[in-house]
C-alpha cells in the first residue's frame, strides 16, 4: 500500500471536514409517536423519566452529550482516523510535520551538502543548531483574568501552560488546553521560573516555546550522557512563536537559582537560546569527507524524477535509500561533539533553510545515535507503557516468540534486536547510554539463553530483571561482545527470532 496516498487522502478529508461551518444540525427529531396530537388530548404521551409509573419509565440509557462537528474532528473521529492511518500505513501525521532530507528538492539537498563543505550559496542559506538528547516540552504563555485567592479578586496575569510531547499530540497540538494549565510538563523548575520571573504580557499576546529539558543523567531516560550536575537543569529552546517574542533578556531573567523545599537546596536553571547551541561545519574537512560529499552530490543530481514530472523533485524512496544514511554518517564526522559537554556526541542537527522568503526546518540525526535510539526506544517503551506488567508476564512473550516466531512488534523480538545490536556494535561511543554494563550484558545473555533452551519462565524472568532503568554510561573503550553474547545471537538467528 502506498503510505503517501493514505496520508494525502486522510489529510484532504480532515481538511474538508474542518472547513464545514455551523457545527451541529439545526433540527431535532422526536421519538416516533410523539407530537401535539399523539395522546387523546393532544399531549405528549411520553412521561418524564422520573415518573413513578413503571410503564412510562424509559429503560434506555441517558443519551450522550451531542457536540459540534469541529469538536469531534479535534477529539473524536479524526483522532480515530489518524490511528487507522497509522495502523495501515505505519506513519504518524503528527510526526510527518517535521521535515527530513527526503522531503526536499534536489537543488535544496545539493545546497545543504555544499553547506556541509563550508560553501555559501546566494540562493539558499542554512543555520544549524544542536538537537539535544533531552525531554521535549512545550510552554505556552498568555495573560488571562484569574481569581486570586489571596487578594480575593480577579487579577490579570500570565498563565503558564506546560505539556509533554505525547500529551500535546493527544490534545491536537493545542498548548492552551485547560489541562496544561495545571501541568508541569517535564520540569516543575521551568514552570516555576516562568511563573515567578517572566515579564508580564499585554492583552492579546501569546508566546509558544518548544524546548528540550536536560537534567542529571541519573534521572533521565535519554541515550546520551552530558554529566549535568545534580540540582541543575538546562532548558534548550529550539522553537519560538511568534518569531522574536522571546529574547536574550528573557532567557537571562529566567536563568538562575530557585530554592527547592524538598531538597532544602537551591536548584539551578540555565535557559539556552538557539544561538547558544550552534553547530558550524568544520573548516578543515578531510579530503576523504570532501570526496564523499561530492559523490553524494552526483548521486542526487542523477536521482529519478518523482511524480509530477518536475525534474527537481526526486523519488523519496531513492533519497531514503541512497542519500539519507550517508548524510547521517557525515553529520557524525562533521559535528563530532556537543555544546553541553565536548566529550559527548550530538544527537543530531536541527537545520533552518532559507530560500527567498521561505524558511523550512528539518532534522538530521547522527548515524550512530539514530541506530541506538531506534533499537532501544521500543524496548524502553515496554517498561514505560506497561508499568503494571512484570517479568513473569514478559517472560511468557519470549517463549511465545520462540515457539511461534513472528515479525510483529513485541518486547521479546525487540530485545533480541537489542542483543544483536550491542554484540555487533561491540563498542559504544563515549557517553552513549544503554540498559546494561558490559559485565551485566554478559550475565543477561547467558541467563536468557539458558531460559530459552530449557523453556524456563523463571530463568527468563531472572534475565529480564537484569534490565536497569538507570542507564549505563559507556566509557567508549569497553566491549559488549563476549562468548555469551555471540552464543545468544547464534541461537536467535538459528531460531529465526527476529
Amino acid at each position: 500500500m502506498n503510505n503517501k496516498i493514505y496520508e494525502l487522502v486522510i489529510s484532504k478529508l480532515l481538511s474538508e471536514f474542518s472547513s464545514m461551518g455551523g457545527g451541529a444540525v439545526g433540527g431535532v427529531s422526536t421519538p416516533l409517536g410523539t407530537g401535539p396530537k399523539a395522546g387523546s388530548k393532544g399531549e405528549n404521551i411520553y412521561k418524564s423519566s422520573k415518573a413513578t409509573d413503571k410503564k412510562h419509565r424509559s429503560k434506555r440509557k441517558k443519551k450522550p452529550k451531542v457536540r459540534s462537528v469541529q469538536w469531534y474532528l479535534k477529539n473524536g473521529p479524526s483522532k480515530k482516523i489518524k490511528e487507522v492511518l497509522s495502523y495501515y500505513s505505519g506513519i504518524s501525521l503528527s510526526e510527518a510535520r517535521t521535515s527530513r532530507i527526503k522531503d526536499f528538492k534536489k537543488s535544496e539537498i545539493i545546497s545543504f551538502l555544499n553547506y556541509l563543505k563550508g560553501e555559501v550559496s546566494d540562493d539558499i542559506s542554512f543555520s544549524a543548531t544542536e538537537k539535544i538528547a533531552g525531554q521535549s516540552m512545550t510552554v505556552g504563555i498568555r495573560p488571562e483574568w484569574k481569581y486570586d485567592k489571596y487578594k480575593r479578586k480577579p487579577v490579570f496575569k500570565n498563565i503558564i501552560y506546560c505539556a509533554t510531547k505525547d500529551r500535546l499530540i493527544e490534545k491536537g497540538g493545542n498548548i492552551f488546553d485547560k489541562s496544561f494549565m495545571y501541568s508541569d510538563g517535564t520540569s516543575g523548575l521551568v514552570k516555576r521560573a516562568f511563573k515567578e520571573n517572566f515579564r508580564k504580557l499585554k492583552k492579546g499576546e501569546e508566546i509558544v516555546l518548544g524546548m528540550e529539558i536536560v537534567i542529571n543523567d541519573k534521572r533521565k531516560p535519554d541515550y546520551i550522557a552530558y554529566h549535568v550536575p545534580f540540582g541543575k537543569e538546562y532548558a534548550a529552546i529550539f522553537s519560538i512563536k511568534p518569531e522574536g517574542s522571546f529574547t536574550r533578556q528573557d532567557a537571562n531573567d529566567l536563568s538562575g537559582q530557585y530554592y527547592n523545599k524538598r531538597r532544602r537546596k537551591d536548584s539551578t536553571l540555565e535557559v539556552l537560546l538557539p544561538e547558544d547551541i550552534p553547530l558550524t561545519p568544520e573548516v578543515d574537512i578531510s579530503e576523504e569527507v570532501l570526496n564523499e560529499i561530492d559523490e553524494l552530490i552526483s548521486i542526487v543530481q542523477n536521482l529519478r524524477t518523482g511524480r509530477g514530472g518536475d525534474p527537481d523533485t526526486p523519488v523519496k524512496a531513492d533519497v531514503n535509500r541512497e542519500v539519507s544514511p550517508r548524510i547521517r554518517s557525515l553529520v557524525k564526522i562533521i559535528f563530532p561533539s556537543s555544546n553541553l559537554n565536548t566529550s559527548s556526541p550530538i544527537e543530531g542537527i536541527a537545520v533552518n533553510m532559507k530560500s527567498g522568503d521561505n524558511t523550512s526546518f528539518f532534522k538530521v540525526p547522527s548515524e550512530e545515535f539514530d541506530k541506538l535510539q531506534s533499537v532501544q526506544s521500543v524496548v524502553y517503551a515496554e517498561f514505560r507503557g506497561n508499568r503494571y506488567s512484570n517479568s513473569i508476564i514478559r517472560a511468557k512473550g519470549f517463549l511465545e516468540q520462540l515457539n511461534n516466531p513472528t515479525t510483529s512488534q513485541s518486547f521479546a523480538r525487540n530485545t533480541f534486536k537489542l542483543v544483536k545490536y550491542l554484540n555487533d556494535t561491540e563498542t559504544l561511543p563515549l557517553n552513549y547510554r544503554t540498559f546494561f554494563s558490559p559485565s551485566k550484558f554478559k550475565i543477561f545473555c547467558k541467563t536468557l539463553k539458558t531460559g530459552l533452551e530449557n523453556s524456563d519462565i523463571d530463568t527468563i524472568a531472572s534475565a529480564i530483571d537484569i534490565f536497569s532503568k538507570r542507564l549505563y554510561i559507556s566509557q567508549g573503550t569497553e566491549t559488549f561482545r563476549s562468548v555469551e553474547s555471540e552464543a545468544l545471537v547464534q541461537f536467535i538467528e538459528q531460531n529465526n527470532l527476529i
